[in-house]
């Protein structure tokens, strides 16, 4: 009888499976986490600009927070919408024209 032997089984070999089966699984349970994460960078960016352009007051309280709620609206990771929004954030597009464009797109 071998000292690593159980049922045919090598004790030895069984322990390198399993810290390899774990660390699959962690790197796994890891890409599912993150493939549900908003690209937030992208995200706060837009913000960002906004902000900026708040702080400066090219804009007031009111028109800031509708141009906010309107770029929170719209949750989508598409690009086209992501540049449509910059440009929303930037004030080269009115509500109506941002409205009207994410609703074609």
């Amino acid at each position: 009888m071998r000292y690593w032997s159980y049922y045919g089984l090598h004790l030895g070999y069984s322990l390198f499976f399993m810290i390899g089966f774990l660390i699959a699984a962690i790197i796994g349970i890891f890409l599912i986490v993150n493939s549900f994460k908003k690209n937030p960078s992208e995200h706060e960016r837009i913000i960002d600009i906004l902000n900026a352009r708040y702080s400066k007051s090219e804009i007031n309280k009111n028109h800031y927070y509708e141009i906010k709620s309107n770029l929170e609206d719209e949750d989508s990771d598409d690009p086209a919408i992501l540049v449509l929004k910059e440009r929303y954030a930037s004030g080269n597009l009115s509500s109506a024209e941002f409205i009207k464009m994410r609703d074609n797109l």
